[in-house]
């Protein structure tokens, strides 16, 4: 006999534990678009560029699984995300960090 009370398995989102940085990452966004709202259209290329920089080194099917990689895109994360972010030098999250770090001198 099935049972019909069992829960459907349910993936655990990936920023599940990161959220004080996807918090962060938003306002710095937020403020780095106000901020240049003059250059709204420079700034928000300037990202995109950075995500197509990082899809031709990591590949599509990588970039798709990493949270912070859709932030940067100018998406909303899927569920399906595996991975918050890159690592080393190619760390989002550090990338958003020096444009705050910018917006601030």
């Amino acid at each position: 006999m099935e049972n019909f009370n069992k829960k459907e398995d349910q993936k655990t989102p990936i920023y599940l534990g990161h959220e004080k940085e996807m918090q962060e990452i938003s306002l710095i966004k937020d403020k780095i678009l106000k901020q240049y709202k003059d250059n709204f259209q420079k700034t928000s290329e300037e990202m995109k560029n950075l995500a197509r920089k990082l899809r031709d080194i990591y590949t599509s099917d990588t970039c798709q699984k990493t949270t912070l990689w859709h932030v940067l895109a100018g998406g909303t994360p899927p569920d399906t995300c595996t991975k918050f972010d890159f690592d080393g030098e190619d760390s989002i999250y550090k990338y958003f960090l020096n444009l705050k770090n910018k917006l601030k001198g």
